[in-house]
Parts: structure tokens; sequence; C-alpha cells
């Protein structure tokens, strides 16, 4: 299974991945997201810029 690492804010427009998690869709495609609510844009483009996340 691949392991992917996602960043977002906290907010309704993240829905669609939130359903897809918990509806079991990744996982039947072989696919593990690890999502983390990020409390800043600082944050978030820090963590991508040092490899901690794959996407945002």
């Amino acid at each position: 299974m691949t392991s992917l690492h996602v960043i977002v804010f906290p907010g309704g427009f993240n829905l669609p991945i939130w359903a897809a998690e918990r509806q079991g869709f990744f996982q039947e495609n072989g696919v593990r997201v690890n999502l983390t609510l990020t409390p800043s844009s600082t944050f978030q483009m820090q963590g991508l810029a040092e490899g901690k996340f794959d996407i945002a």
C-alpha cells in the first residue's frame, strides 16, 4: 500500500477528501492517506519544502 501525506486547511472545501477516506475509496485503491490539518500557510509551505508532506 502506498502512503500519501497530505496537509490541508480545516474546512468544508476538503469534504471530498474526508468522504473518500471515510468511504474507504483510498484504501480500495491501495493508497493510505495521512491527513494533517495545518495551522497556517507558513507551516504548510515549510512542511512541503522540507518533504514532510507529499501534497497540499
